[in-house]
């Protein structure tokens, strides 16, 4: 499966659940010359990531990006930190998480999530 969608500066591209950002879309060749685009994610040791469907971006360009089929979410810093903020477990309380689908990031980077098949929303402060 891949996917490609642009978020403000950045180009996010999923490919065989791997990610791809290109940064500064406004630095690419108008010429059509052949790009270099380099993997930036895959699962840190002792998490799992698949099927990545859903993409967002804060004022601080860190990716957010969800894992439908692993039931989490992932923070990808600039100097690329990588960190699982919600998995199935949810808030801990109760409330799981099941097939996140969408993120999305307000103007203040609070990071909401929504669950497909938890049928839920998720605000991560």
């Amino acid at each position: 499966m891949s996917y490609r969608t642009v978020v403000g500066r950045l180009s996010v591209g999923f490919l065989s659940n791997i990610i791809f950002v290109l940064l500064d879309l406004a630095l690419l060749p108008s010429s059509g010359a052949a790009q270099t685009i380099t993997p930036i994610f895959q699962a840190p040791a002792g998490l799992t990531f698949a099927l990545p469907t859903g993409v967002g971006v804060d004022a601080s360009d860190n990716v957010y990006v969800t894992g439908a089929d692993s039931d989490n979410v992932f923070q990808i810093t600039p100097s690329g930190t990588i960190t699982e903020i919600i998995g199935v477990a949810g808030d801990g309380a109760g409330n799981g998480l099941g097939r996140p689908e969408g993120v999305a990031v307000d103007g203040s980077d609070n990071v909401y999530v929504t669950g497909f098949d938890s049928d839920n929303v998720f605000r991560i402060t």
